[in-house]
């Protein structure tokens, strides 16, 4: 699916919001196994850093939305290292 979704990146008929779906979905995806593990409490923690990130770049924040967003994606690179953590034990 993320090939396709690289592919994507260079076609003439890419929009930017089909861009940031295909990273919704992206994301999404690397998050089922933490769900099918019934771990939904690290889930919905990683997911509303994700809508934290992408609400960041939306409103711009004077300019400093993208920033904020790599701020919010390394929470849900915690999370997600998080539950693989607990995979382990």
């Amino acid at each position: 699916l993320n090939v396709y979704f690289v592919a994507r990146l260079w076609s003439p008929t890419n929009t930017l919001s089909e861009r940031m779906l295909n990273i919704g979905i992206g994301t999404l995806f690397y998050g089922l196994p933490s769900l099918m593990h019934g771990f939904y409490v690290d889930f919905a923690l990683g997911s509303s850093c994700f809508i934290f990130g992408v609400a960041a770049m939306v409103i711009h924040f004077g300019g400093w939305g993208h920033g904020l967003m790599h701020v919010c994606l390394g929470g849900l690179a915690y999370f997600c290292s998080l539950y693989a953590a607990r995979l382990q034990e």
